[in-house]
């Protein structure tokens, strides 16, 4: 679609007799579809800010679409969370997707909440409306949620039915040989990060053992952590547990507090960037047992 303008001007009879000119307010055209979503608007005023706003809105019910997911991760994110999942078409499963807010690091607040505020769960059947894609590396499958619209509970999925989207790992999970303090292989550098193709895998090991600890009592901001241990293809990782279903169970349990599944379904993630530390991390954002 072409870039568009307008302009608009106002001045009364008395003023144009005495200055001889016209106070206007000019928009100049986007350098692509997408920058209208970010335009700022505060130096807009009276009707000309009317119009802007009614030209914002109609941009985007034509740059909108709809999309279908299984939910199977709700997850720790900075002070919000990250949900994603498969797309559901019909009975059948997709590519995945991961819808993000336009914050900077594209945490869900309010957007994630049904009509009825209360927050999807794992195999929820989820219709969201978004606005475009989110270019960032590493994570293709993001795309920015319209927040002016709630999303929709359409069902529930059988757990049974994710037999076919479960990936049978035979090498290494995105990058292996980086690994935090607390964890095993559990960290990417951001250089290999960058040349990921995904950040999204579903796996099935035969267990996954689970426990809380006290981290970073050494740098004086002790917390509650969970972790997860479990084998594929014969290495062992060990990675931090943000599945929120899963924080909420062990908010009161005691360090040491440990539970094994057996053949859950795991929902696997990368982490954004931490610029900092030059790196990404492997998270267990979704437990299914």
């Amino acid at each position: 679609m072409s870039g568009w303008g307008f302009v608009v001007a106002h001045s009364s009879a008395k003023n144009a007799e005495r200055r001889g000119n016209r106070h206007s307010v000019r928009i100049h055209p986007p350098e692509s579809d997408s920058s209208i979503l970010s335009s700022p608007t505060s130096r807009i005023v009276g009707s000309g800010r009317f119009l802007y706003e009614r030209e914002v809105r109609k941009r985007l019910k034509k740059l909108a679409y709809k999309r279908t997911i299984v939910c199977l991760a709700n997850s720790r994110k900075l002070q919000g969370r990250c949900v994603a999942g498969l797309e559901l078409s019909e009975t059948t499963l997709g590519s995945w997707i991961r819808p993000v807010s336009s914050s900077e690091k594209g945490e869900l607040s309010a957007e994630r909440f049904y009509p009825n505020w209360k927050e999807p769960e794992l195999l929820d059947i989820i219709e969201i409306e978004f606005l475009r894609p989110r270019t960032a590396a590493g994570h293709c499958e993001d795309h920015f949620v319209n927040g002016a619209r709630k999303w929709l509970l359409k069902g529930s999925f059988g757990r049974k039915h994710l037999k076919s989207a479960i990936e049978q790992v035979r090498g290494c999970l995105w990058f292996d040989g980086g690994s935090t303090s607390n964890g095993e292989n559990d960290k990417i550098p951001l250089e290999a990060a960058a040349k990921l193709r995904s950040s999204l895998k579903l796996v099935q090991p035969n267990e996954l053992t689970m426990w809380v600890q006290i981290e970073g009592a050494s740098f004086g901001k002790a917390r509650k952590k969970v972790r997860g241990r479990f084998s594929l293809a014969g290495v062992d990782y060990v990675f931090a547990v943000t599945d929120s279903f899963i924080e909420r169970e062990f908010k009161d349990a005691p360090e040491g507090t440990e539970r094994t599944i057996a053949s859950p379904m795991l929902c696997l993630s990368v982490s954004e960037v931490f610029e900092k530390q030059n790196a990404c991390y492997k998270l267990i954002a979704g437990v299914l047992e």
